[in-house]
């Protein structure tokens, strides 16, 4: 068990930071709201990399078209080069997924393999 632990405790900030690194930033809240958590149960850790702002679904997942209607307000706005817009209701074209995560550990899943078989080599003399 300790070996899993001692893994996951060095694997799981690679994965984050690289999972960051491919996130989109337009204001910089998801990229900032990636965290690891690491979950150790009998011989096996479980990485979890997380967000927690809502809308980290549906960046990776993509939406499908759907209606904007106001909720807190009588009318949408919105702000563009042509200037200020004002609608009662729009229908939004949906957005594409991006599967950032994926991205990010592809990018670091050889470091760790290397540092998997690293501490079982070392887990392995350290029983011999």
């Amino acid at each position: 068990m300790q070996a899993a632990a001692a893994f996951a405790d060095e694997a799981a900030p690679k994965l984050r930071d690289a999972i960051a690194a491919e996130a989109p930033v337009r204001t910089g809240q998801l990229r900032d709201s990636i965290y690891h958590q690491r979950q150790i149960a009998s011989d096996v850790a479980h990485i979890l990399i997380k967000s927690n702002v809502k809308q980290a679904r549906f960046v990776v997942g993509g939406t499908r078209p759907h209606d904007i209607y106001p909720v807190n307000a009588r009318a949408l706005h919105w702000a563009d080069a042509m200037g200020d817009h004002f609608a009662m209701h729009v229908s939004h074209p949906g957005t594409s997924p991006n599967p950032f995560p994926a991205r990010g550990a592809a990018n670091v899943r050889d470091d760790l393999r290397a540092l998997l078989r690293k501490h079982i080599r070392d887990n392995v003399e350290a029983v011999a």
